[in-house]
């Protein structure tokens, strides 16, 4: 089912923003909505209860997405292919999860998928619209209940690293660099002159290449094999 699709939201001026939400409960979907007022942009939103229509919809679009929400617990299927499916149509989309599910299981397989946050339902209104705005300027928040999973379930770090056969270009070698002083992305997209979704292309590619699922593990690694200055 579409909803609000017909009237943009009226909160700014100039170009309409593109919002997808894929979220099967009507009431959280309405306050996602919602909440999409008060993120600067002038936002069409487009809402879904079932991954199918998403998907036809997705299939039927012309023109750019500027932000996706998706729920991982849909009734037709899991969100992990709703993500999928939109990092291969627009690459550089944030997409943030927004569910109920804590396993870090799931969460894994969400951002293998291409998802750029993973947030909680549970979590307060005004953390879920941070995060919102977080993932547009090409952050990738996360619930801390999810980053406390994600610590608990990280094995102690060996003492020893295996040799590691890592070529960064020179851009993902900017980007560790920012990383490590501490940038956020998008001081690192000033730094760098680039848009903050370029750099979170960078930094997608950049964790894949290193092999690990966060900035701390990324400039731990870099610095053991010599790509930065420890």
């Amino acid at each position: 089912m579409v909803t609000r699709d017909e009237q943009p939201i009226q909160n700014g001026v100039g170009t309409i923003r593109r919002a997808l939400i894929v979220e099967d409960e009507q009431e959280f979907q309405i306050s996602l909505s919602n909440t999409l007022e008060h993120i600067p942009g002038n936002w069409r939103v487009y809402n879904y209860s079932l991954g199918a229509d998403a998907l036809a919809f997705l299939n039927a679009l012309n023109g750019k997405l500027d932000l996706a929400l998706v729920d991982m617990g849909l009734p037709d299927m899991d969100g992990t292919r709703i993500i999928s499916e939109l990092r291969a149509r627009f690459p550089e989309v944030p997409i943030l999860v927004v569910t109920v599910i804590t396993c870090p299981q799931k969460l894994s397989q969400a951002l293998h998928a291409g998802a750029t946050g993973y947030i909680l339902k549970d979590d307060e209104i005004f953390e879920v619209a941070a995060s919102i705005d977080q993932v547009l300027k090409g952050n990738a928040p996360i619930s801390a209940v999810m980053a406390r999973k994600l610590i608990e379930i990280i094995p102690q770090a060996p003492s020893t690293f295996p040799e590691l056969n890592i070529a960064l270009s020179t851009r993902e070698t900017e980007l560790l660099e920012c990383i490590a002083k501490g940038l956020s992305y998008a001081e690192a997209a000033g730094v760098m002159g680039l848009k903050t979704t370029t750099i979170h292309s960078y930094s997608r590619k950049l964790f894949r290449k290193l092999g690990v699922r966060s900035q701390r593990q990324a400039i731990k690694i870099g610095q053991k094999h010599g790509l930065i200055a420890s």
